[in-house]
């Protein structure tokens, strides 16, 4: 086929979705597509505990206009409708194969990176304003079990990966703002799981390979006090701006503009660690 949809198997597509889909990516030569969903739930007990799930895959804003996939991460980042559920993408097979996008193996939370890489390389994409996809809530998903190391471990290897992404992309000042904010949220994220656990889940980073297991302590169990909720809100990109003007941090060896010098300051610690440039 032409294009690419992944579909979880306890939930729900319309009849006439990818009918839809497919002829508008052929109209408008989309490298994605992106819809939105409803939630059904298995039983009422469910409903009531992740009562929260209700509009959590509908955005709130209509999106007409064909953009790049940098423009539309920033757009809806900004308007607090970005979606990372790969359920909710519809992708040229060209485009997919051509960047090389695959799901990170053996992680959970992979669709956090996922649409992350794959939105920030498109370079043509649209959004449909209908629930197209009916999610299913029930016990015993990723969204109702009990939070363990594996969904900290997650995180943690996803704004590893995310940090890999930028150096892979050409990103405007504010579209790298927005992304270093959606960076931050992930190894908030990280640090919030990994706080709540009991000390026997903490310490499986222990039985991590040397490297991961230093970098893991360093930006994760050394640096995990209290309530971290709201660390990822507290990092003011554009205050860390002028702190660095302040300061006069040298950065001309860098050649990119001043968007990506941040993120380099941003993530100096883990890059340090895994010995990177």
């Amino acid at each position: 086929g032409e294009y690419v949809y992944f579909l979880d198997s306890d939930d729900l597509i319309t009849v006439n979705a990818l009918e839809i889909l497919y002829k508008k990516c052929k109209v408008d030569s989309l490298d994605i597509l992106m819809f939105d969903a409803e939630v059904f739930w298995d039983n009422e007990s469910v409903k009531e505990s992740v009562n929260w799930s209700v509009n959590r895959y509908k955005r709130k804003y209509i999106y007409n206009d064909v953009l790049s996939g940098k423009e539309y991460f920033d757009l809806l980042h900004k308007n607090q409708d970005y979606k990372v559920n790969v359920q909710l993408l519809f992708i040229n097979k060209q485009f997919y194969f051509n960047n090389n996008l695959r799901f990170k193996e053996g992680i959970l939370h992979e669709d956090n990176l996922f649409t992350f890489t794959i939105l920030l390389k498109a370079n043509r994409v649209a959004h449909i304003s209908e629930a197209f996809y009916k999610r299913r809530v029930r016990e015993g998903s990723i969204m109702t079990v009990k939070e363990s190391f594996d969904n900290a471990y997650g995180y943690f290897v996803t704004y590893l990966e995310m940090i890999n992404t930028l150096d892979e992309v050409e990103l405007s000042y504010e579209q790298e703002s927005e992304a270093t904010q959606e960076i931050l949220k992930i190894l908030n994220e990280a640090k919030r799981i990994y706080c709540g656990l009991n000390i026997n889940e903490r310490n499986k980073y222990k039985d991590l390979s040397p490297k991961n297991m230093m970098v893991f302590q360093n930006l994760i169990a050394n640096n995990t006090h209290g309530n971290v909720n709201a660390i990822g809100e507290q990092m003011d990109v554009y205050k860390l701006i002028d702190e660095i003007n302040v300061k006069n941090i040298e950065l001309n060896s860098i050649k990119r503009g001043w968007s990506f010098k941040i993120g380099r300051i941003l993530t100096w610690l883990p890059r340090k660690l895994l010995g990177r440039k």
